[in-house]
């Protein structure tokens, strides 16, 4: 039985932004704490040579979004001031 451990990365404050992650990472949640928010992810330790680079995106709600079909909803937030958000996974294209 392989050992996972959850790692914690940032939620950048850009509309899209990209993270490297150990293959496999498996996103459990996001969440804010004052203005800033972070996503939790499960991974294998012994992935950690193995890196891909993942886009993510952020919206606000109301937001027209034109490629929801290449998004894959991830989860709400709230920030301090009061505001909501959405965050969003953009799913690599086919090759």
């Amino acid at each position: 039985m392989s050992k996972h451990a959850v790692h914690k990365y940032p939620v950048e404050a850009e509309r899209e932004f990209v993270v490297t992650m150990p293959v496999g990472a498996q996103i459990l949640s996001v969440h804010a704490a004052g203005d800033d928010a972070s996503m939790w992810a499960l991974v294998d330790p012994r992935a950690t040579v193995a890196k891909v680079e993942r886009t993510f995106r952020v919206l606000s709600t109301g937001e027209t979004v034109r490629d929801a079909h290449e998004l894959t909803f991830i989860g709400t937030f709230f920030v301090k001031r009061g505001l909501v958000f959405h965050l969003f996974e953009k799913l690599p294209r086919p090759e």
